[in-house]
């Protein structure tokens, strides 16, 4: 056998048991809308939370399923959040307003 894909994933998918339709699409409409505004480094997907790592950027959470003109207006933004407080290491959108640590 032959690998198909040269290069590494990004995605690192860790559950205890199989995620339902529901999760898998959240988790893609998720990453697809990502892409489209940063140019993240790593996922981590740990059950129901989404861990995005950039480099030299904070970090993002996020919870899945997600509510999504919220994520979207949050990352769409995201400049903006990383730069209100300094060196800040993670910019938490689980909750209704973005958390940033």
């Amino acid at each position: 056998m032959t690998p198909a894909v040269t290069t590494e994933t990004k995605v690192t998918y860790i559950f205890s048991q199989k995620p339902d339709t529901e999760t898998v699409k959240s988790i893609y409409r998720l990453i697809k809308l990502v892409n489209k505004f940063l140019d993240v480094q790593a996922i981590y997907i740990i059950g129901q939370r989404v861990f995005l790592s950039q480099s030299n950027q904070p970090d993002i959470i996020v919870n899945v399923p997600f509510d999504e003109g919220q994520v979207s207006e949050a990352i769409k933004s995201f400049a903006y959040l990383a730069a209100i407080k300094k060196d800040a290491k993670v910019i938490d959108l689980r909750f209704k307003n973005p958390i940033i640590r």
